[in-house]
């Protein structure tokens, strides 16, 4: 019997394979047409401004919003299942890293950012193109 585009308790896609935990189908109904807004709109500019900057101090404002922008919207896709509200990006991002164990590195990693801004490139490459999508 084939799977439905929906994704199984056991977390498969519809053709049995496992299904990332940023897959869309694992994103309530709901926050779909958020998630594929920010993958279309805001990462491609994220990305063409990380290729434009031209000193330590536009990384510095390109990293603090990237990481306070991801990690808000991290805990608003775990917000329901959790049911409270925190504005703290520490705890913001504690929340979703209990939903998502495999990405919680990440998270805070995006929260510490949100807090004290790097220019590392690196670290902004892997927030805006392995935890944005």
């Amino acid at each position: 019997m084939r799977h439905t585009a929906e994704v199984h308790p056991a977390g498969l896609d519809e053709d049995g394979f496992i299904a990332r935990e940023g897959d869309l189908t694992r994103v309530p109904e709901a926050f779909r047409p958020v998630v594929q807004a920010a993958k279309t709109d805001i990462l491609p500019r994220w990305r063409d401004r990380l290729s434009a900057a031209p000193t330590d101090a536009s990384l510095c404002a390109l990293s603090r919003g990237v990481g306070r922008r991801l990690t808000r919207t991290g805990f608003t896709l775990v917000m329901p299942r959790w049911g409270g509200w925190t504005s703290d990006l520490a705890e913001s991002a504690a929340v979703f890293g209990r939903y998502y164990p495999a990405r919680a590195d990440q998270m805070n990693t995006a929260a510490a950012i949100g807090r004290t801004p790097t220019a590392d490139r690196a670290i902004l490459s892997m927030l805006i193109d392995d935890l944005g999508p």
